[in-house]
């Protein structure tokens, strides 16, 4: 078991297998469907969130509460003196500021820090998968956060809409509502900036709105890691992991599921891309 212990919360979007691998604690969101309520991929897929989603009855996402985060750390320092927290964007989600306020509660004998990624998706999931491997390794609590806080201004994530229509009933993303105007029949792409989501373009069709996806990913000149995200649609999801090939090896490309923390604003549909740089 690794020194330092890794903790995220279920906007991370990873999948599974890798977070098993590495030992990574996911505190879920809730989501509410009516009266019902789940925990994100503990009692409820993606799959069954989207439909879900598009019934008739009200579907909210909330984030894990500062005692969920107490009890995880303090469940994890019978093991530990020292955790690394990084959660999904403070201006996307409350993860982070209930992590933080879980921080100040605990015992002295714990060290945990606690960042805010300003990513989402894949792009948290970067940060969070970079931690663990480091953690792996043996490296101490102050070199992994030196790290995952240098891959913050690093870490691009695009996303491409199918419909707006679940942008348009999120309060967190007022700014992008009015930066997008009147969609059509058009296809909306978002772009994460200083922790929240920002138009970049429209176009005219899917299969544009995937070329841009691409294209995106073709804009850097050195890519360390790159994650294809879906909600409702893996063939799309295969067919640009195969157009990414030329600028990245298709065979180390994440691809992901993304889950109800982005997708009950994303809605189903969407297609997205998440890319860290490196440091050259």
């Amino acid at each position: 078991m690794p020194k330092v212990r890794v903790v995220t919360d279920s906007g991370c979007d990873i999948p599974a297998v890798l977070l098993q691998r590495l030992a990574i604690t996911v505190v879920p969101h809730t989501i509410r469907v009516g009266e019902r309520t789940y925990f994100d991929r503990v009692n409820i897929t993606p799959d069954q969130f989207f439909r879900r989603l598009g019934g008739r009855q009200p579907v909210t996402v909330s984030a894990p509460s500062s005692l969920d985060f107490q009890n995880i750390y303090g469940s994890l320092g019978r093991s530990t003196s020292a955790i690394i927290s990084v959660h999904s964007s403070s201006k996307l989600s409350g993860a982070y500021a209930a992590a933080a306020t879980a921080q100040g509660l605990i015992s002295n004998h714990l060290r945990v820090t606690v960042i805010d990624s300003q990513s989402a998706s894949m792009g948290l999931g970067f940060m969070v998968l970079a931690a663990a491997l480091a953690a792996q390794g043996n490296d101490n609590l102050d070199a992994i956060v030196a790290l995952v806080r240098g891959m913050v201004l690093q870490t691009h994530v695009l996303f491409a809409l199918e419909t707006t229509e679940y942008v348009e009933r999120s309060p967190q993303l007022a700014k992008l509502r009015t930066a997008m105007g009147d969609v059509g029949d058009s296809r909306a792409l978002i772009h994460l900036e200083d922790g929240t989501f920002d138009l970049s373009e429209k176009v005219r069709t899917r299969a544009k709105a995937i070329e841009r996806l691409y294209e995106f990913a073709e804009l850097f000149p050195h890519i360390e890691d790159l994650a294809v995200l879906y909600g409702t649609t893996p063939a799309d999801a295969d067919g640009l992991v195969k157009r990414v090939d030329t600028v990245f090896p298709k065979e180390q490309v994440v691809v992901s599921q993304y889950g109800p923390t982005v997708g009950v604003y994303l809605g189903p549909g969407a297609m997205g891309v998440a890319a860290y740089e490196g440091r050259g």
